[in-house]
């Protein structure tokens, strides 16, 4: 799986590009030899949109739970 903390800032380098195969999606992520600093073969994955779809209901899960923590904490007085 990507590392979705820094799609936009890989994508912004030209480090990271998506392809729709057919009816799959596949990222591309150019990678480079430590050594010598060329350009390696890069590594494909496919991606499940459905995965990060699910991942976002759970993380605004746990915003509203942050959120309801900060409220209570907020009405016992700052």
């Amino acid at each position: 799986m990507i590392n979705v903390e820094q799609y936009i800032e890989l994508k912004a380098k030209g480090l990271i590009t998506l392809a729709k195969v057919g009816n799959a999606y596949v990222v591309v992520m150019d990678r480079f030899d430590v050594n010598t600093g060329q350009k390696a073969q890069p590594e494909i994955q496919s991606l499940d949109i459905q995965v990060y779809k699910d991942n976002i209901v759970k993380l605004q899960n746990v915003i509203l739970q942050i959120e309801a923590l900060i409220k209570d904490c907020v009405a016992l007085g700052e």
